[in-house]
């Protein structure tokens, strides 16, 4: 899949940084591999995250991953 594709609601609001997290959360990394994979502080990725949930409206991983391979059927 495309991590370039048009994006549905749920990641509309998102940056490029934000969206690069998001596509790996849903790939399953941790937020440490998450880290290691972009170069950046765990708790960076913690901190980008927490204001992604709050940027969709989604509460979980879960449904962050599931918005996000769901972008592009809409």
């Amino acid at each position: 899949m495309d991590e370039h594709a048009p994006e549905n609601k749920c990641c509309e609001n998102l940056n490029d940084g934000d969206r690069a997290i998001v596509a790996l959360v849903a790939r399953g990394l941790s937020n440490r591999d998450i880290a290691a994979e972009l170069h950046m502080s765990y708790q960076t990725v913690r901190n980008r995250l927490t204001r992604i949930f709050d940027l969709t409206g989604m509460t979980n991983r879960t449904q962050l991953a599931a918005g996000w391979l769901l972008r592009s059927s809409h």
